[in-house]
């Protein structure tokens, strides 16, 4: 998936925007400066960019370099629903050009989190392509 540049190939993931058929914009992860005992969401979905293949077992998941204590990648979880909240969130499938569910996002940061500078990046990986 990519967020900021570009790709060449039409056989990609894509953050796709919550509820305009559109590109979600480079600051959707975005949550800027937040007092510590809160909680807030971002919603997204995820397009199949190809015209041709399925993409199977997409997950979402999220990631970083360096960690803080209490954990950054911990304050962060997914959830179809808005009720079941999980660090990576399974998919499925998704069919050439389409969308999948909204995916909401939430950062719930601790009372003792750590300032942190650290990026964390989202990620929406399929385990394969494949002919519908």
């Amino acid at each position: 998936v990519v967020i900021y540049g570009s790709t060449t190939t039409t056989d990609t993931l894509d953050f796709w925007d919550a509820t305009l058929d559109q590109s979600a914009s480079p600051a959707l992860f975005e949550f800027g400066d937040r007092p510590r005992n809160t909680s807030t969401t971002k919603q997204f979905r995820i397009k199949n960019r190809s015209t041709t293949l399925k993409a199977t077992g997409i997950s979402v998941t999220r990631s970083i370099a360096t960690d803080a204590t209490p954990s950054i990648v911990g304050a962060h979880d997914f959830s179809l629903d808005g009720v079941a909240w999980t660090g990576n969130l399974n998919l499925g499938d998704l069919d050439p050009g389409d969308v999948s569910p909204v995916v909401t996002l939430r950062q719930s940061t601790p009372v003792d989190a750590a300032l942190w500078l650290w990026p964390m990046t989202v990620i929406a990986t399929p385990t394969g392509w494949e002919a519908p």
